[in-house]
């Protein structure tokens, strides 16, 4: 399993990180917008017993923290490269 895990990250990687914050920030808009859909269509009853309510919160909440892990991944791919360049 960790053969196939590493061989999935060096495939991922071969671009310098971009392609991977790009995958990222394209998952982070999905699981936002999805989850502000079922957040609108489930708020009626507002309560913590709503499951559809709390799971449309949470892909909000999700997709925020996929948008700072990619930027962090960007930043770090392109300090890493301008490293690479600069000697």
């Amino acid at each position: 399993m960790s053969q196939y895990i590493h061989s999935l990250k060096n495939a991922m990687m071969r671009n310098d990180g971009h392609r991977v914050a790009a995958i990222m920030q394209v998952l982070a808009w999905i699981s936002l917008i999805a989850g502000i859909f079922v957040s609108f269509y489930h708020g009626s009853d507002f309560s913590d017993q709503n499951l559809g309510l709390m799971v449309g919160i949470g892909m909000v909440i999700a997709g925020m923290q996929i948008f700072g892990v990619g930027t962090f991944v960007h930043l770090l791919h392109s300090k890493e490269e301008n490293d690479r360049r600069n000697g």
